[in-house]
């Protein structure tokens, strides 16, 4: 990594290095890389939600045949096809590769364990900038041998793809690039799980605080524009008709009706539940 902080015992024509290091971003993407492609080989798919909300439309858009949840019926429209488009074109390419089945679902495993990796490593670079070298090598540690990432990183879910957004998110924060900030945090939220978005609710005060309403307003503006285009477009596309699986997925999970599956499907609480379970 490159060295940074110099020290001048006082005389400043006598300057050295700091004996701490930062480990650079290449060095960090290897090591945690490391374990995602370990996870890509060897973690089992641990939910059927993948298997069959994410997998099997991503071998009929692939492959043109697979099986069909409700969720990706028409009738509901909840998931984005948008998500999958990324995925899909490792499939594809690996597949104009000549590679068989097996090893391009292993290699679209892999891929998602490098974009993991990746949203991670720029997440310890922006930390050192932050907290300095000692917090970083810890973060790195931490992300590498994490349980919960090692399962997630190479999941092909859109909770894992909102982490890694949120991670780059607060990795700009962090590094002081606000409008790629916003863009990722909305992109998390519109693309992947909209429920998320409350993670950024203090980011965003903050931004708002330092930036002023005018140039907050006019980037999440923009933000919102560019990902609502091609994810309606896309979404529309597929589904035949005009399609804001976002709203749709919010509107489903909110009902509160008697009867009405959806925001009642596993059970009401009341209103200081999360308070109550800290």
């Amino acid at each position: 990594g490159a060295q940074r902080n110099e020290e001048t015992d006082g005389d400043p024509s006598k300057s050295r290095r700091s004996p701490e290091t930062y480990i650079g971003f290449g060095t960090a993407f290897v090591v945690i890389f490391a374990f995602r492609a370990l996870s890509a080989w060897v973690n089992p798919i641990a939910d059927c939600d993948e298997t069959f909300n994410y997998w099997e439309p991503m071998h009929f858009l692939q492959y043109g045949y697979g099986m069909q949840t409700w969720e990706y019926s028409p009738t509901y429209a909840l998931r984005s096809y948008l998500y999958l488009m990324p995925t899909l074109a490792t499939g594809i390419a690996l597949q104009l590769l000549g590679l068989p089945k097996r090893l391009i679902f292993f290699g679209v495993r892999v891929g998602l364990g490098a974009a993991s990796a990746a949203a991670d490593a720029f997440f310890a670079s922006s930390v050192a900038d932050k907290f300095g070298p000692t917090v970083q090598r810890a973060t790195v540690v931490a992300l590498a041998v994490s349980a919960g990432c090692f399962n997630a990183g190479a999941s092909l879910l859109p909770q894992t793809f909102a982490r890694e957004l949120i991670t780059t998110s607060f990795s700009a924060w962090f590094a002081g690039y606000d409008a790629l900030a916003i863009i990722s945090m909305g992109t998390a939220a519109l693309v992947g799980w909209p429920f998320c978005v409350l993670v950024g609710g203090g980011m965003g005060l903050e931004i708002l605080w330092r930036r002023g309403l005018l140039w907050t307003a006019f980037a999440g503006v923009t933000a919102l524009v560019a990902i609502l285009v091609p994810l309606v477009t896309v979404d529309s596309y597929f589904y035949g008709k005009l399609v804001v699986a976002p709203l749709n997925i919010a509107e489903y999970n909110s009902r509160v009706k008697e009867g009405d599956k959806g925001g009642t499907l596993y059970g009401v609480e009341p209103w200081d539940y999360f308070f109550r379970n800290l």
